[in-house]
Order: structure tokens, then C-alpha cells, then sequence
């Protein structure tokens, strides 16, 4: 499979470190691949423009402190634009695309932590991250102190004990709270999470080749990722592309030849293969 222009593009950002990754700027170029002629720059400026209207609610007598910069960020998000999870329809795919969330002003934890994140970094913030396991948050990084915030649920300021009710709300007893949970992701682990929901949808809605095209996305991201290499060759399987999908599978049982499920990975590369030998 020839790789998508979206995925080229991501492809290129991907080459910069992290500190000089420009975050929304990747999120958008995954956009890009249902959003083909996405002008990505006019999306930048947006951000621009809502860093400089919660820049000028800050006073210019005085030196503004970190909560005044918050208080001025969830001003303009929330009262002002009006931005606010999306809990009605959470699983449409539009919530994972940061255009679609600009404009529609609601979505999905991570990309409304994106713009959370973005505006902060553009008043001079140290905003970042943070991967709770089935919800996405922000913490803002000062010498200060940090505080913990939730953009799905209009920057509200979370303590660790909210965070481990929250976890338990979703995961009951199946998953215990470590703080290790509350620590700061990389643009990269921001990036690859966002393409995990787009391609659970996917799956769920066995859209089979935009599943492909994210998980082409995520292999970029993390190349020696082997359930990506392996679920992209079940997906290949699924369109019919028999070789892509062996190729996968082989690699994945050079990767995990320990795997748990080995031996249902060799029957369906016997099954590729006899599709291959019927084409012949």
C-alpha cells in the first residue's frame, strides 16, 4: 500500500525532536487524510487568535501569574467559545480531528487537551499531557507548582484523588490508580493515543481501510510497535491484500515468537496463503 499524502505529511513533522514538534500541527495532518484539501495554516492561526484574546484579558499593570493565565485560557475556551466535551455523540469520529473540533467546539478529551495545550504553550506556558487510562488531562508545569486540569470538562483544576475516583468510575476494580498514571506523555505518545481512538472506531465501524490508513500512522510513530504490525495485517486480510497481510504476520512472529496468540496467527497466514494460490 502505497503511503496516503496525510501520512507523508505526518511523516515529515515526525522527523523533528520533540522539542521543535509542533503538536497541532501533527493532529491536523492526521486530519488530513479525510480532510484532503484541510488548510492547515488557517487552523494554526485560530489557535493564534484565541492565545491573543486570552493574552489580552491578562492584566498589562502587573505581572500575571500562572493562575491568571489559566483563568484567562478557560475564559476564552469555555465561556467565551463555548468549547465543552462531547459526551452525547463521544465516539464520533469528528471528536479526533482537530479542525472538526475547532470548528464544531467540542470533542473528545485529548484533542480538546490539544488546544488546551497549544493556546497555554502560546502565552508562554509549560503545559503538557498527561495519559489517565480511559481519560486525558493536562498539567501545567510552573516553579510554583503544578496543577492538574481537565479541558473535557472545562479546565477544571483535578486533584489526584478526583483522578483516582474518576479511574475507578471507569475501570471499576480492574484497574488500580498508580501516580506513575499522572505523570507528563511526549507529543509522540499525544499523537499515538489520538490515532488509537480513531482506529478503535474504525474497527467498530469495520471501516476496514481508514482503519489501515491510522494504523499506517501509528507504525510511523512507533515502528517496532508489533500489535500494530500484527492488527495490520489482520486489516490487509480484511481488504483482500493477502501478501501485505503475511508480510505482517511474519514479522510479527519474528518480533513476539513467544506470543500468546501464536498459533492463530500461523493458521492465518496458511488461510493468506491459500487465498494467494487460488488467485494463481
Amino acid at each position: 500500500m502505497q503511503p496516503t499524502p496525510a501520512t507523508e505529511g505526518l511523516k515529515n513533522l515526525l522527523i523533528q525532536p520533540e522539542v521543535k514538534l509542533d503538536l497541532a500541527a501533527a493532529a491536523l495532518q492526521i486530519a488530513s487524510e479525510e480532510y484532503p484539501e484541510l488548510d492547515v495554516a488557517s487552523y494554526l492561526m485560530r489557535l493564534d487568535r484565541l492565545a491573543e484574546r486570552a493574552a489580552g484579558q491578562l492584566s498589562l499593570s502587573v505581572e500575571p501569574d500562572v493562575i491568571d493565565s489559566l483563568d484567562s485560557i478557560n475564559r476564552t475556551l469555555y465561556r467565551e467559545e463555548g468549547f465543552s466535551g462531547n459526551s452525547d455523540v463521544y465516539y464520533d469520529p469528528r471528536n479526533s480531528f482537530l479542525n472538526d473540533v475547532l470548528d464544531r467546539r467540542t470533542g473528545i478529551p485529548i484533542t480538546l487537551s490539544i488546544i488546551y495545550m497549544e493556546v497555554g504553550r502560546r502565552l508562554g506556558l509549560d503545559i503538557r499531557g498527561v495519559g489517565l487510562p480511559g481519560h486525558f488531562l493536562v498539567k501545567c508545569m510552573a516553579a510554583s507548582g503544578e496543577w492538574l486540569i481537565d479541558p473535557f470538562f472545562g479546565g477544571k483544576t483535578v486533584t489526584e484523588a478526583e483522578c483516582r475516583q474518576r479511574l475507578k468510575r471507569l475501570h471499576g476494580e480492574k484497574v488500580s490508580f498508580h501516580r506513575s498514571f499522572l505523570d507528563c506523555v511526549n507529543k509522540r505518545q499525544i499523537l499515538g493515543r489520538l490515532l488509537a481512538n480513531l482506529k478503535m472506531i474504525y474497527l467498530v465501524q469495520r471501516d476496514f481501510r481508514r482503519a489501515l490508513n491510522v494504523i499506517e500512522k501509528i507504525v510511523l510513530i512507533v515502528p517496532d510497535a508489533a500489535g500494530e504490525i500484527r492488527d495490520r495485517g489482520s486489516v490487509s486480510f480484511r481488504l483482500q491484500h493477502f501478501s501485505a497481510a503475511i508480510r505482517d504476520w511474519n514479522r510479527y512472529l519474528a518480533m513476539k515468537p513467544q506470543a500468546s496468540d501464536i498459533q492463530e496467527v500461523k493458521q492465518n497466514l496458511k488461510v493468506a496463503a491459500t487465498q494467494i494460490g487460488l488467485r494463481n
